[in-house]
């Protein structure tokens, strides 16, 4: 299975019929189709990152609380700068499938010497997120991650490459298949418990 940028490029152009390239950087205009690749390599990526909850890219963290005021929520913290998804806000650190909490990504603007950023509110002290992290090395994708992406990839440069709008289609179909086969196979990597009361519910 493809463990770098190259070979997972080469998969997709596999997908439609092209001839592989020896060079994922190579951006002249002699190789039409690796300048088309890194066009659209890394934000597809992301995409396909977003699309699901995979289990290689979740991360579980405490949030970092900020002073910024926000209208309506009590506590404010730092939007995670790789999170490209957010999956759950929570606070019951105790539990194996913590309750969500309400929450809102909110853009704060620069002002003088403070810097424009986003940022998340909620009204729980010491709240946790749990969210996709922008992972960049083909190495710690999984299987499953890699298929989905080269026919992402596929959909995205077959018009250019192959000007047939059927081919792109198609590419697009599979991987939307892909992922929902992804997402059973994912979401069977993990076991909990029932669900039952938070454990700070038992406590009152």
């Amino acid at each position: 299975m493809a463990t770098d940028k190259l070979s997972i490029c080469n998969l997709a152009l596999s997908h439609i019929g092209q001839s592989a390239i020896t060079s994922a950087e190579l951006t002249g205009d002699l190789n039409k189709s690796a300048r088309h690749l890194n066009i659209i390599y890394d934000l597809s990526k992301d995409s396909v990152l977003r699309a699901k909850d995979w289990k290689f890219a979740s991360v579980k963290e405490a949030l970092v609380a900020v002073t910024d005021i926000i209208p309506g929520w009590a506590y404010i913290y730092t939007h995670p700068a790789e999170c490209l998804h957010i999956n759950k806000i929570f606070y019951d650190v105790e539990s194996q499938d913590p309750e969500r909490i309400e929450f809102e990504v909110v853009f704060v603007p620069a002002v003088g010497l403070v810097v424009e950023k986003k940022v998340i509110a909620v009204n729980y002290d010491d709240a946790y997120i749990e969210y996709v992290y922008r992972v960049t090395d083909p190495a710690l994708f999984d299987a499953s991650f890699v298929t989905a992406f080269s026919y992402f990839l596929a959909a995205q440069i077959a018009k250019p490459l192959t000007n047939d709008n059927k081919i792109a289609e198609l590419m697009l179909n599979m991987y939307n298949s892909l992922v929902s086969d992804a997402a059973r196979i994912n979401d069977s990597e993990k076991h909990v418990k029932p669900k039952q009361t938070s454990s700070f519910e038992d406590c009152r």
